[in-house]
């Protein structure tokens, strides 16, 4: 079965010093307690940070990245990480919280992060603190940003209506709960056009998802009406993080 032979295939290593990188094969990278450069490389890749101000890279690949304790930057890299990766190389990690069905993807856990997705089918994760998740960087691929507990800002606006924000979501918990701290979300908007030809703001045609964002602000700043849009959820607490089939182009 292919999971198992990618887990029985990984190359495990444990940074000691800056930078750590990868091979081209897949790898599980493991940091200290003190300020790591963790870089992947190419291959289907596990870093776990630990604590530390981190500097995350996974490279191409579909990677599973964790940053965990403190502030950390993390940079997803090409390539599909999402909460199915870490299964594919190691069931059983870095990301011991939350516990499966749900795996690490671009994860920086507590502390006030800035995560990256880059090009691919990304969940951006910022846990606790005042995180900011940015996955502008490509269009046509499926995203999903948890921010957490605290104030956080989302960048999903890359060119296509396929990506969900769930603010109020925070997977940092036994099971998906409410956070309650006003966050904001920036995301694609399809508007219709007025008699005239010129665009009309009123009409919104289709968007990305946002569940409980206080703010929701559009691809060119502008801000959004959220009874406007035709894929507004009421409440996170409707929201699956389960990742289900990924949609077709």
């Amino acid at each position: 079965m292919l999971l198992l032979a990618q887990a029985a295939t990984a190359v495990t290593t444990t940074c000691s010093t800056n930078p750590c990188n990868g091979t081209d094969q897949p790898d599980i990278l493991t940091g200290t307690n003190v300020a790591n450069d963790i870089r992947g490389l190419a291959g289907n890749d596990i870093i776990d940070a630990r604590a530390g101000d981190d500097q995350l890279n996974g490279g191409d690949g579909a990677d599973a990245l964790y940053g965990q304790a403190d502030n950390d930057t993390v940079y997803g890299g090409p390539g599909n990480d999402n909460f199915k990766t870490q299964f594919q190389v190691d069931p059983n990690g870095p990301d011991r919280s939350p516990n499966p069905p749900f795996g690490a993807g671009v994860n920086g856990g507590p502390g006030n992060d800035t995560i990256y997705g880059e090009s691919g089918d990304d969940d951006l994760v910022g846990n606790a603190g005042a995180d900011i998740l940015d996955d502008s960087a490509s269009s046509n691929d499926w995203d999903r940003a948890f921010g957490g507990t605290g104030k956080d800002t989302t960048t999903v606006a890359d060119g296509d209506t396929r990506d969900e924000v769930p603010c109020g979501t925070n997977l940092d918990a036994p099971s998906p709960e409410q956070d309650t701290v006003m966050d904001t979300a920036k995301i694609d908007v399809t508007y219709g056009t007025r008699p005239t030809g010129e665009i009309d703001r009123e009409k919104i045609v289709d968007a990305d998802k946002v569940y409980d964002c206080e703010t929701v602000i559009d691809q060119n700043n502008n801000p959004v009406d959220k009874s406007k849009l035709p894929q507004n959820q009421p409440s996170s607490a409707s929201f699956d993080p389960t990742p289900p089939a990924e949609p077709t182009a």
